[in-house]
């Protein structure tokens, strides 16, 4: 467990709360991900509060790369989603996933 200690300067004090860019993850791009964004935000000023400098700065990081993660699996979630839509509407060379050969058409 990390010591608590003073920061030794002004520029460790300052550690960064990202939990605005965690709920927007959240709500924008990937649920799960983006949960545990904020939880790891919501821990940063209650360790500052504590004295846990070290543990802040970790938390902070922590949930910077929660939202990146939740950022990037929205990303692969929309290419595959979009690629899938193009397979299943423009088809393959010849027609379209739904034209299967040797279907009966009795439209006339």
């Amino acid at each position: 467990m990390p010591s608590a200690r003073k920061p030794s300067n002004r520029a460790e004090a300052r550690v960064s709360t990202p939990l605005v860019p965690a709920i927007l993850a959240t709500i924008c791009c990937c649920l799960p991900a983006g949960i545990v964004a904020i939880v790891y935000a919501a821990q940063v000023n209650s360790k500052l509060a504590a004295g846990d400098y070290v543990g802040a700065r970790r938390s902070s990081h922590r949930a910077k790369v929660w939202c990146w993660v939740a950022l990037l699996l929205s990303i692969a979630y929309w290419v595959l989603s979009i690629g899938v839509y193009i397979l299943m509407v423009e088809g393959y060379p010849g027609g379209s996933l739904f034209d299967f050969p040797g279907t009966l058409n009795f439209g006339g």
